[in-house]
């Protein structure tokens, strides 16, 4: 494994690729939300940079401290240039299967309220005033209108 650099570059692509999906199975645990997720998530850094580095470095150095300083560049460079072109094929996959553009919903899907109730606000579908009305800040409060909206008074 450790004595070519393109293999190298593959094991850390498969690594991350295992990886991702592990973490992809913990979304749907218990565990997301409970003080064991950061535990969990620096032990996999931990791990993560303790193999990364492994894979990197380790046969560069070796060579290197063996005195072939530029057999050791050029190894580290095959390694990280097989990782780079590992990046460009997940972003041209990714590109190629991106989901279809989400279209906002219309305002004709927001639900219409009377005088008096509530309207408006920074959410999807936010409450509209029906026709005669206008949303207007609620009395006494400071906060902006576009953010925590405001309640129907007629025009």
């Amino acid at each position: 494994m450790l004595k070519n650099p393109y293999i190298n570059a593959l094991f850390v692509g498969a690594y991350i690729i295992i990886i991702v999906f592990i973490m992809n199975s913990f979304s749907s645990l218990a565990i997301t939300s409970t003080i064991f997720m950061p535990m969990l998530m620096l032990s996999m850094l931990v791990l993560s940079v303790a193999i990364m580095g492994f894979l990197f470095v380790s046969k560069p150095l070796q060579i290197f401290m063996e005195g072939h300083k530029s057999e050791a560049i050029v190894f580290f460079g095959k390694t990280l240039g097989m990782f780079a072109c590992f990046i460009v094929v997940l972003l041209l996959f990714s590109f190629l299967k991106s989901p279809k553009p989400v279209v906002p919903p219309t305002v004709a899907s927001s639900s219409e309220v009377g005088i008096g109730e509530r309207c408006g606000g920074n959410m999807m579908n936010a409450p509209v005033c029906g026709v005669g009305a206008h949303c207007a800040p609620v009395s006494g409060s400071r906060l902006p209108l576009g953010d925590v909206g405001g309640v129907c008074v007629k025009d």
